[in-house]
């Protein structure tokens, strides 16, 4: 059974109890606490009942109509019925005046928001919670709208935006005592390609956790990029270090984007086979993108109209669990569909992103991508724009030591002089 952390943003044992028991009277009470117990199934149920107990237009209903809403979406994905209890919960929250419980419910419009997969609204009801959580002295609610603006800032490139919030999230949990990770700090070193801070990271990640299958899976992300052969057993230990399934799944992607890896088609098989589908924004994304980086590998011309169709809704985001820019496998599918202008405009729109934050190593793939798409297309124009982008691609990839993409590039450029 899953123990509490002092932030209550596990399933405290507790409250499994309570749900699984049909303890109606202690749901009351921890509704207005921060456990999180929504995920198990029958809390809708359970939470309908304590509503009951409660007289309607009470505050202590007002907590209970946000859990029921959390429960609704968390079980059955029931967006509407979700929107609605929380649109309860803030009518009572308004009506007694009380900031509190409208910077809780704020926090809860942000994560339907991440779910359906609209930062904007994530950020600006986030910002709404964590000005009220300031204000009622709320830390454990101020502290989730710092996470929740970041997470959705960081898919959309606001790279100084997360690098302050990372900052307050550490602030808030030294107050509140709570173990911080490196949150961004280990994410933005290895997107940035500096190898040097991500190993320092993760050994001090590790000197604080002693857990070396975390320590692994950082050291197999950074081999992703520069191609140190590791073992299917090293490569599988690895992965199950990661405490969010789709972290290891992202890896996958991220092996296939860097190293053109072969052996991550099985892993993505087996991941679509039990995570294919999904009402979570960012699991649909993380899908399709594999779904994508398959159909790449394998050469499955036949699913790429459909794929590119799909994945374009999220065109322009920075996808946090693989490290790579949707826009990337957007061009590389266009590409292989030979819509050569639909290709170049995703690149360039990867590439311009990847400067203005120091992306590097995405800088030097995106650019290689690019590269060979203009020397497939062969137009009398394109062999220098060809070579200026493998040029790039070149000087990154010997600094940074990536060794799978140097190799690729260089076999290009003998392509590209024949």
């Amino acid at each position: 059974m899953k123990t509490s952390r002092r932030d209550g943003t596990c399933w405290p044992p507790h409250s499994i109890f309570n749900v699984e028991t049909g303890n109606i009277a202690a749901t009351v009470r921890t509704a207005g606490t921060n456990a999180q117990f929504h995920h198990l199934r029958g809390t809708v149920n359970l939470i309908s009942k304590a509503l009951t107990l409660v007289e309607p237009g009470l505050l202590e209903a007002g907590y209970l109509h946000g859990r029921l809403g959390n429960a609704f979406r968390d079980e059955s994905g029931d967006f509407e019925s979700e929107l609605q209890e929380y649109d309860r919960a803030m009518k009572i929250a308004n009506q007694f005046g009380d900031r509190r419980l409208e910077g809780r419910i704020n926090i809860h419009y942000g994560q339907h928001y991440d779910w359906t997969g609209e930062p904007q609204k994530v950020i600006e009801y986030c910002r709404k919670a964590d000005d009220l959580a300031r204000e009622t002295d709320d830390a454990l609610t101020e502290r989730a709208a710092v996470l929740y603006t970041a997470w959705a800032s960081v898919g959309q490139w606001d790279i100084d935006a997360v690098r302050i919030l990372e900052k307050r999230a550490i602030e808030i949990g030294e107050r509140l005592r709570l173990f911080e990770p490196t949150l961004f700090s280990w994410e933005l070193a290895i997107w940035e390609g500096d190898w040097t801070s991500a190993n320092s990271l993760a050994g001090a990640e590790l000197e604080r956790t002693r857990d070396e299958k975390i320590f692994l899976r950082r050291k197999i992300a950074i081999q992703a990029y520069i191609g140190t052969e590791f073992s299917e057993q090293e490569w599988g230990e690895g992965i199950a270090g990661f405490i969010h399934p789709t972290r290891w799944f992202g890896l996958t992607i991220t092996e296939w984007i860097a190293a053109r890896g072969n052996h991550v088609s099985d892993w993505i098989e087996e991941w679509l086979e039990s995570h294919g589908s999904s009402i979570n924004a960012s699991l649909q994304r993380v899908n399709d993108m594999a779904r994508t980086a398959r159909a790449l590998a394998t050469g499955d011309d036949d699913s790429m109209s459909g794929l590119y169709d799909g994945l374009s809704r999220f065109a322009g985001w920075w996808d946090v669990l693989s490290g790579t820019a949707v826009d990337h496998l957007l061009g590389m599918l266009a590409d292989r569909m030979a819509n050569y202008e639909e290709a170049a405009e995703h690149f360039e729109y990867v590439i311009k992103r990847s400067r203005e934050v120091s992306f590097r190593p995405t800088l030097a793939l995106v650019s290689a991508d690019y590269a060979e798409m203009l020397i497939t297309r062969g137009a009398s124009e394109d062999t220098e724009k060809a070579t200026e982008l493998q040029d790039e691609a070149i000087a990154i990839a010997t600094e940074l030591g990536m060794q799978p993409l140097l190799e690729r590039v260089l076999a290009q450029r003998d392509i590209l002089k024949a």
